[in-house]
């Protein structure tokens, strides 16, 4: 239900692009904990093509399960 929740949110035109990267984000924490992790990374890279700068909370980064994920994407966004 979180998923479809998510999804339905991040199509609606009329949303923020800040309310789209955190729901992006929560996306992809959800796909990282469900071992899917290709699509873990793919929600971390609509949230950095929507905001190039998007940086985890302190209290989320270090996660031994989406941080790697995170932090690969984001080597990706930094080399462009």
């Amino acid at each position: 239900n979180a998923i479809r929740s998510l999804e339905a949110a991040v199509s609606k035109e009329d949303l923020k692009a800040s309310k789209k990267v955190e729901a992006y984000k929560l996306l992809a924490f959800i796909y990282a904990i469900e071992k899917n992790p290709a699509q873990a990374k793919n929600a971390f890279r609509k949230a950095f093509k929507l905001d190039p700068t998007f940086q985890l909370d302190k209290s989320e980064y270090g996660n031994p399960v989406w941080t790697p994920l995170y932090d690969e994407v984001k080597k990706q966004f930094q080399k462009k």
